[in-house]
């Protein structure tokens, strides 16, 4: 697994990145939009876990949801992935919603299936991910430096 840790300081400075003036390649949008999907889990974890999942796991477990959504960022840039974001979105909560409907057996195989996808596309991706993260809030933080 990687170490890398985010501050909340710094999504928020790579969320105010100028958005990118050349088109993502096919690969970048579905690799973004799987990381985004990763990050919809991640996020949707807290609420699953009783109260003794506290403290270092729930840190990590938001690392994980912020990194998803920083590397989504890096890989297509803001307004791509606003888009990307929705699409993602639409699709973990159509998940959701269809194996809630199926019962709860259902929803802990979607639930695990996510896990599965979740812990294999960071163990694959976040390495040759993250120097793309780093450029990305490098280049914001040069461009928030020249603004007056």
């Amino acid at each position: 697994m990687f170490k890398f840790s985010l501050s909340c300081a710094a999504l928020l400075l790579a969320l105010s990145l100028p958005a990118s003036a050349e088109a993502p390649s096919k690969d970048d949008t579905d690799l973004a939009e799987q990381f985004l999907g990763c990050g919809y889990y991640f996020a949707l974890l807290p609420s699953l876990s009783d109260n003794k999942t506290q403290g270092e796991q729930q840190v990590r477990v938001k690392e994980l949801e912020n990194f998803s959504r920083l590397a989504a960022l890096a890989l297509v840039g803001r307004n791509n992935a606003r888009l990307a974001s929705a699409v993602a979105r639409n699709r973990f909560s159509e998940e959701l919603r269809q194996a809630d409907t199926q019962g709860d057996a259902a929803l802990v195989q979607m639930l695990q299936s996510w896990s599965d996808r979740c812990t294999a596309l960071m163990e694959q991706q976040s390495a040759g991910v993250a120097p793309r993260i780093e450029a990305y809030v490098a280049a914001d933080e040069a461009a928030h430096a020249k603004a007056p």
